[in-house]
Formats: C-alpha cells, sequence, structure tokens
C-alpha cells in the first residue's frame, strides 16, 4: 500500500507518500489536536480506512516524541511551534 488516501479531511496527512518532515502546523495546536482525535473516533469501514488510522496514530506519536526530545532554546528549523 502505497497511498492512504484520508477518509477525513484532518487526516490528510496520513499517507505512505508524504514527504512532510512534520505534520501541518493545524495539528499543532490544541483545537487542531482534539479535532483529530475526534476524527479517530470513527470507526473503521475498510482495511484502508484502518491503515490510515493506525498511519495517523504513528505520525503523531513522532511528532510528540520529537517535540518532548527538544530543549525549548534548541528547536531545529521547520519544527512547528
Amino acid at each position: 500500500m502505497n497511498d492512504t488516501s484520508p477518509f477525513n479531511p484532518l487526516l490528510e496527512f496520513a499517507m505512505w507518500t508524504s514527504q512532510e518532515a512534520y505534520l501541518p502546523p493545524a495539528f499543532h495546536t490544541q483545537m487542531g489536536f482534539k479535532k483529530v482525535l475526534n476524527s479517530l473516533h470513527i470507526p473503521p469501514t475498510s482495511a484502508k480506512h484502518q491503515v490510515t488510522m493506525v498511519l495517523a496514530l504513528g505520525l503523531m506519536i513522532q511528532d510528540i516524541m520529537c517535540v518532548v526530545e527538544i530543549e525549548p532554546d534548541q528547536c531545529p528549523p521547520g519544527v512547528p511551534e
């Protein structure tokens, strides 16, 4: 599976073909994070939908772990605030 078309516009970042280093800035807001989490409450209807949900969760964890490891005054270029 090379691509997972989003089942929800909020999960458009969950695609294997994405070349972005981090999730979109809209995800990195309190409201954006809540919206993405709420969109994951929709039960998957197909295997492709399941893959999208798992990929989204993995990418979210990856972004969060990157932020946890960065010192506040040593943020590399391109990392969302």
